[in-house]
Formats: structure tokens, C-alpha cells, sequence
């Protein structure tokens, strides 16, 4: 409480000092439609490879998947506990989990632009031990239990038109989701990694009258319990990977992460052993936690940007409550895989409001105040269409292929031939100090943000950028932006263009 009342007391200084500054006239900045999303960048990626639709209606195939040696971990009287468990997971109301299901938070975090629906089937028995897919390499094992897997969903349900689960009619399926009986690597505390969570492709051929298994999800089902849940649940052991406090009885954070990857989402966290926070952690695709941060949203289509053409003052509203964002660029078409600077007005309610009131385990707890994040997205892309001539665009036209350039760890980078020289990260928390370095291990903090009586421009904050005082395309930023006052509607800015 007492940091609480200094932070505001910081807010109201802070304010009264701005109120000597004079600035730019008041101007609503224009809200650009975003043209592309992550649907058009799959449909045109380098490998053949689907996402689950991110407007509308999409209706997933869900299969709890059993091993020959699954009763070591679910007594076979509970099996039907656990895929309860999956369904309430997935598709249940808040009061079912104790948060949000998969199905709760896509439909707050897309403001009501995706409608997650689906099938929890039967238990399928593989005929397999689960140690069969301990080691994996190239993901062939699994790859090829997805498709048998739906061939069994298929062959035991007659009555059900497969073509329900493609609600886009691409040909693929909206998405398949194994959730095994048998528990993660880490939770069985040895080291095949396959038994984790991930999202992976099939590459299988699109087939209108018979959709195929394409862009899939595995996890265990350890992810929803924690040691008590888990032991109550099963019937059997306290294997568990979840995290059932504060509320929670069913933990879906796992789930609703690798739903974004789904979608088309990539990490923003380091994959490195010793890894830099390039976002700062508080963000779903990031450390599992919180809503999803603006350049996601964006990319989904499901929020567009404002954007400042002139020097003006105009009040931004909470994102979580208005959808609103802010992109400041040289040049921003509404293709969100281009270069730009996003802000957003960050607050502790919405889909914040669980993990920044509660410590969610291992993982950052949220600040408790307003305040603005920015972000340096860097989302360009590279036309691999023609090897010889590969370059860098924004826009996605159909006969041509690309992949994003970037990403968020610092080993393996994809930049390639037009980006060598660069190692830019895809998405960065630009973080309220000075001091730091492009590849830092800051966390989101209060401190961390910008608040009434701070200015960002890039000069000041150079040292967060690969380029220093320019853009990664080597361009000048030309805006300025500067905090002035909050209020219950939002933060009064002024953007500068010099």
C-alpha cells in the first residue's frame, strides 16, 4: 500500500509539472485498419503450414490421448475426471477454472473478434507407452499420431462432419489438440524434452471434403493441477506442472499460451541458456502471463492502430478496456509486419488482473499501476520467392512466400541475407532507464514504465536500440513523445514530430 500511494504521489507531481509546458494542439490521431494478419502471412509462408482462424468462428478438435502405461498415472475410474477437466478447460466458464478457459480469455483478448469453440472426444488409446515418444527429434512420432488419431475420431464418430472443424474451409483443420495421460519432462523430472508443451505442423495437403491435421498442440494433462489437484483428480499420483492457487482450480495458462502459437503467434522469450528479457516477461507469449501485448493483438487483427500524422496531444485510453494503441513510425501502411514503435497504456485489471494480483509460481507478478508501455517491433519480412533476389517487405501478395525475419532469442537468429547484419529482436520492451542495454534481463516493473512527466524519445533511450539513435531499417525517428497527465480516462500525451 505504502509504494502504491508514492507511486501516485510521484503521478500528481508529475502532472502539476506539465502543466507549464506548452503543447501541441489537440488532434485525435486516425485509426489505420490493419491489412494483414498472421492468416495471410501462414497462407503465404515459406512451408506448408495452417493457423487457426483469428476472427470469427473456430472449432477445435480436442483428444485426450492414453498410453499403454497412462494407468500409472490416472486410475482408470478418473479417467473421465481428467477429460471433464480438459473440457472445462478449454471451452468452461470462469467459475469452472477459477480464471479464464482457453475459450474465456481469446474472447476478452481478441474483444470479441474470435469465438473458440469444440470437442473434447473420448480417450483415445494409441496402443503406445508413452515412453515411445520420450525422444522425438524431428517430431515424426508425433506428427503421426495426430493423423491417426483424427483417422480414429473419424472412424468412431460417423454421424460427425469433419468439415465442422474447419470453419475457414482451407482444407485443414482448425486445430488438434493431444492432451496425453502420462506426465511432462519436468514434472517427471527427466529429460525427453518431447513430453512438453508445444505447437508444431504436419505439412500434410489441404483436402476441402476431408480436412487434414495440420497445425496441432501437445501438452500433458499435468498442466491443469497442481500436487493436491492433481492427486484429487487422478486418483493416482501428485505428478503436476500447474499452478492452483488464488482462486484457480483448473490452470490453463499453459493452454492459452501455446493457443497463441496456434494462431501464429511466436515466443518473445529467450531461448538462450543464459536469456535476455527482450519483453520483460509480463505478456502471454512471453512468460505465460498477463493478456497478450499489442504488436500480437495487432498481428491478429484484432485491435488497429492510431496513428499521429502531425505533432498532437490526445488522451490514450487503457488498452485492456479500449483496444487502443498507438503506432508511431516514419511510415505505417497498416501492415503490422513492418517497423514501428507501439504504445499502450498498461493497467492491472482485464486479463492483467490474476497474474499482477497474484504471484502465478515461479513467474513475474504485474505492476499495480497504470502506466505506458512501449514496444520496438521490429516484424518485417523477407520474400523468399526468388533466392537470388531475396529483400525486405511489409506487404504479402499472393505467388509470393516469406518468413519474419526476426525473433526474441539471441541464439539462433533467423535473420538471414537482407537482415545478416542485424540480430534484431521481433518484439522489445523498451524499458524506462536510461542505463540499460539492448539485450538486457530487466523484468517488468512499475519502474519499468512511463508515466506523467517522463519524455521517450530515441536519442534518450538509444542505448535500447541495436541501431542506437536510429531505427533497425537505418532510419531516423523523428517523434517525440511526452507524458503529461493521468486521469480516469486515460494519459494525456503529446506526440512531436520533429
Amino acid at each position: 500500500m505504502k509504494k502504491a500511494v508514492f507511486v501516485s504521489l510521484i503521478l500528481f507531481a508529475s502532472c502539476l509539472s506539465a502543466c507549464s509546458v506548452k503543447l501541441p494542439p489537440a488532434k485525435e490521431p486516425t485509426q489505420v485498419q490493419t491489412r494483414f494478419t498472421y492468416r495471410d502471412f501462414y497462407q503465404h509462408a515459406s512451408q506448408n503450414l495452417s493457423v487457426s482462424p483469428n476472427k470469427g468462428e473456430t472449432n477445435l478438435l480436442v483428444i485426450p490421448v492414453w498410453f499403454n502405461d497412462s494407468s500409472n498415472y490416472i486410475l482408470e475410474t478418473s479417467k473421465e475426471n481428467v477429460r471433464n477437466d480438459i473440457q472445462k478447460s478449454y471451452f468452461g466458464t470462469n467459475d469452472d477454472v477459477g480464471w479464464e478457459s482457453v475459450s474465456s480469455f481469446y474472447k476478452k483478448d481478441s474483444f470479441n473478434k474470435v469465438s473458440i469453440m469444440g470437442t473434447v472426444s473420448k480417450w483415445y488409446e494409441c496402443g503406445k507407452s508413452s515412453t515411445y515418444y520420450y525422444v522425438d527429434s524431428n517430431n515424426s512420432k508425433t506428427v503421426n499420431l495426430v493423423k491417426d488419431a483424427v483417422n480414429w475420431f473419424e472412424a468412431n464418430n460417423p454421424d460427425v462432419d469433419i468439415k465442422q472443424y474447419d470453419k475457414d474451409c482451407d482444407g485443414y483443420l482448425d486445430g488438434v489438440m493431444l492432451i496425453y495421460a502420462a506426465p511432462d519432462c519436468q514434472a517427471l523430472q527427466n529429460n525427453n524434452e518431447n513430453m512438453w508443451a508445444y505447437c508444431y505442423w504436419t505439412e500434410s495437403s489441404p483436402d476441402a471434403d476431408d480436412p487434414q491435421a495440420n497445425v496441432f498442440f501437445w501438452a500433458s494433462y499435468d498442466f491443469m493441477y497442481d500436487a493436491t489437484t492433481a492427486s484429487s483428480r487422478t486418483g493416482k499420483s501428485s505428478y503436476a506442472s500447474g499452478y492452483c492457487k488464488n482462486g484457480i482450480t483448473l490452470d490453463t495458462h499453459t493452454y492459452i499460451h501455446e493457443m497463441g502459437h496456434v494462431f501464429g503467434l511466436d515466443d518473445y522469450y529467450d531461448y538462450a541458456d543464459d536469456p535476455y528479457l527482450p519483453a520483460g516477461g509480463f505478456s502471454m507469449q512471453d512468460y505465460n502471463v498477463g493478456a497478450h501485448d499489442p504488436f500480437s493483438r495487432l498481428a491478429l487483427g484484432w485491435i488497429d492502430a492510431y496513428i499521429p500524422t502531425e505533432s498532437s496531444t490526445f488522451v490514450l485510453k487503457p488498452v485492456e478496456t479500449s483496444g487502443q494503441v498507438v503506432v508511431l513510425a516514419n511510415n505505417y501502411d497498416g501492415s503490422p509486419f513492418s517497423e514501428y514503435i507501439i504504445l499502450e497504456l498498461y493497467s492491472s485489471d482485464g486479463l492483467n488482473y490474476q497474474d499482477s494480483h497474484y504471484s502465478y509460481g515461479k513467474y513475474p507478478t504485474g505492476p499495480l499501476v497504470r502506466g505506458v508501455r512501449i514496444w520496438h517491433v521490429d516484424a518485417r519480412l523477407i520474400d523468399i520467392s526468388d533466392v537470388k533476389n531475396m529483400f525486405i517487405t511489409s506487404e504479402i501478395k499472393d505467388g509470393r512466400k516469406y518468413y519474419v525475419a526476426n525473433n526474441n532469442t539471441s541464439s539462433g537468429k533467423r535473420c538471414k541475407t537482407a537482415l545478416a547484419e542485424g540480430a534484431y529482436n521481433l518484439n522489445q520492451l523498451i524499458k524506462n532507464d536510461t542505463k540499460l542495454e539492448y539485450n538486457n534481463k530487466q523484468l517488468l516493473t512499475t519502474d519499468m514504465m512511463f508515466f506523467a512527466g517522463d519524455i521517450f524519445s530515441l536519442s534518450t533511450y538509444q542505448s535500447q536500440f541495436h541501431e542506437n539513435n536510429r531505427l533497425n531499417n537505418k532510419e531516423e525517428f523523428r517523434w517525440t513523445v511526452r507524458f503529461n497527465s493521468a486521469s480516469e480516462q486515460g494519459m494525456s500525451i503529446s506526440c512531436i514530430l520533429d
